[in-house]
Order: structure tokens, then C-alpha cells, then sequence
């Protein structure tokens, strides 16, 4: 059994290879609430969206949902990568809950539905939070200060600097560790452009139990920062950033949605359960091999060395070569 971090086993959910496709068609007409629109409960429904419109609600829910992610959009540090889990939130509710045993799908109750929404509820109120909790601007002295904003309790600054590119680009940053309530125990990185005397920041996460100090990056595609990080608990997921200078803009670039491809890709015998390490100046990632007989701590498939690309606003797998372990 293939055992990817939560965001990446929830593509999962929505289907098996021969599913593909139809995974796909959902995202792309579910993807039309990401403009922050509620459900039309005068069209042509399906099974969850007629249960969320016969039920008050479950329908006032969706609307609070709907208006809460067009707030969110304008403002969170991960625009893309939040558009993409949106769209995955939009089309898990509409498959269904997934039986384990038999991987079938079958309709939501009303009550696990309303469950179900409410959790997503909850993380975009934290996502606004977290936006809300930074400044618009600060001081550039305030960079080696205490934490700059109030993302997280008990806050504290294990380091923080400033990169520069080779064409004399500079973007600021602070590592923030502490806690919220959401979350428990986190980690934020926080990245500034840097404006005369003041800091803006353009960029941040506080998905990870740690993070390494970003990198500036050239590449034909453009100049890019990127910023490893490691989620808590064995398995050991991704929390990486990565973001591209378009103009005078920084335009964060989604790595999660690559994996997909990758686990569809990869011989059905084999398969990634954690989190893969990156190397960032050169696009590439590896990971270790996971048989299906494998216990978690120990992978005996051998190992993948993953060749990737930015397209668009995404990264996208562009290679792998397999190194298989000897049976």
C-alpha cells in the first residue's frame, strides 16, 4: 500500500489509474468554485451537491465556504498551492467517502458532511489567520528582532537573513518556531522583498516542523527561491516553497500535485511513502523505493531519481529513472 502525506494521498482518493480521467473531469468542473462561487442549486446536481441543498445548513456552509475562499485567494502566502487543494477539496466531496477495504465510493451523510465541511472551514480560517497575522510592511531592522507578526504563540527566531541573486536581487528572511492552535508545534518561514528601509513579505508557509534557510537560483526558466522543509512524524513529508521572480513579482510555484503523476507512473509493485529530497538548483528530487510488503521505516525497492519542471505555476514531472533493488 502506497502512503503519501495527506495532501498527496487525497489525490489518491479520487481514483485509481482507470479513474483517472474521470478525476480529472471533476477537478476541472469542480475547479469553477475556486472563484469563491457557492453551489447553483437550480442546475443539474449531484448526489452530495442536492443533499447539500436540501439541507439549510449544509447549504449556508457552502456559501461561508465559498465567501471565506475568495478572501483567502487574495491574500495567503501559497496561492497556488491553496487553488489546487481547493479544487481537491471540490472534487472529494463530490466523489464521496472511499471505503478502505474496497476502495469503492460511496455518498456522504448529511452528518459527515457537515463534518466534512467544516474542517475545510476551519483550515481556510486558519490559512486567513496566518495571512491577517503578518504585517504589510516592517522595518528592516525588525528582520534580526523578535518574530515579525503574530502567526505563532510563544514565537521565536532561530534565524533569519538575507539572499541575494546574481544579478543583485535580494529577498529578506525569518525563520519563525512556536505554536498555533490549529496546528500544535509548527515552524513558519516568512520571505520579504526588501523596499527601500522596509520589508514586504511576498511569500510564507507554517506548515513545517522545520525548515533549512532558502536559496536563490537561476535558471533559464527564470530566478527562483527555494526553501526546504520537513513536516513532523515519521513520515517525514514535504513542507518545500518554492517561488519565481516574474517581473517584479513573486509568483509562488505549487510542488505537491507532480506526485500524482509519479505514483500513476511508477510500476504498481513500488511505490513513495514519504516525503522525497529535493535539490532545488537542478529540478530534481530522489526517494527511496517502497514494496507493498515493506514496513514503513524500512524500504527494500531501491531507490528514484526524479527529473522535474516548472510549468506555469506548478512543478511538473518531466522524467524519473528507476534504480531497483535486487529482489
Amino acid at each position: 500500500m502506497r502512503r503519501w502525506a495527506p495532501l498527496v494521498a487525497l489525490l489518491g482518493l479520487l481514483g485509481c489509474q482507470p479513474d483517472k480521467a474521470e478525476r480529472e473531469r471533476a477537478l476541472q468542473e469542480d475547479a469553477v468554485l475556486t472563484a469563491g462561487a457557492a453551489i447553483d442549486c437550480t442546475g443539474q446536481l449531484s448526489e452530495a451537491s442536492r443533499l447539500i441543498c436540501a439541507d439549510a445548513d449544509l447549504r449556508a456552509m457552502d456559501r461561508q465556504i465559498a465567501e471565506l475562499w475568495s478572501r483567502v485567494e487574495t491574500v495567503t502566502g501559497r496561492p497556488n498551492t491553496l487553488r489546487r487543494r481547493h479544487a481537491e477539496w471540490l472534487a472529494d466531496r463530490e466523489a464521496g467517502e472511499r471505503e478502505w477495504e474496497t476502495g469503492e465510493r460511496r455518498a456522504r451523510t448529511a452528518e459527515e458532511l457537515r463534518a466534512y465541511q467544516q474542517g475545510h472551514f476551519d483550515e481556510l480560517s486558519e490559512e486567513l489567520r496566518l495571512a491577517e497575522s503578518l504585517p504589510a510592511t516592517s522595518p528592516v531592522a525588525s528582520l534580526s528582532g523578535g518574530c515579525i507578526g503574530t502567526a505563532l504563540n510563544g514565537c521565536t527566531v532561530p534565524s533569519n537573513g538575507v539572499v541575494t541573486g546574481p544579478e543583485g536581487q535580494r529577498l529578506a528572511w525569518q525563520i519563525q518556531r512556536g505554536s498555533t492552535d490549529y496546528a500544535g508545534v509548527s515552524e513558519g518561514l516568512v520571505l520579504f522583498a526588501i523596499d527601500g528601509d522596509l520589508l514586504r513579505p511576498v511569500g510564507w508557509s507554517f506548515e513545517a516542523a522545520q525548515f533549512d534557510a532558502p536559496i536563490l537560483f537561476s535558471r533559464p526558466e527564470g530566478l527562483f527561491v527555494a526553501a526546504k522543509g520537513f513536516t513532523a512524524g515519521t513520515g517525514s513529508g514535504n513542507a518545500d516553497i518554492l517561488l519565481r521572480l516574474d517581473g517584479q513579482h513573486w509568483t509562488e510555484i505549487e510542488v505537491e500535485s507532480w506526485k500524482v503523476a509519479l505514483e500513476d507512473a511508477l510500476p504498481d509493485d513500488l511505490g513513495v511513502w514519504k516525503g522525497v529530497d529535493y535539490a532545488w538548483p537542478d529540478m530534481t528530487a530522489m526517494s527511496s523505493l517502497w514494496r507493498d510488503s515493506d514496513a514503513n521505516c524500512c524500504p527494500t525497492g531501491g531507490r528514484v531519481l526524479i527529473d522535474l519542471e516548472v510549468e506555469g505555476t506548478a512543478l511538473r514531472l518531466a522524467g524519473f529513472d528507476l534504480e531497483r533493488a535486487a529482489s
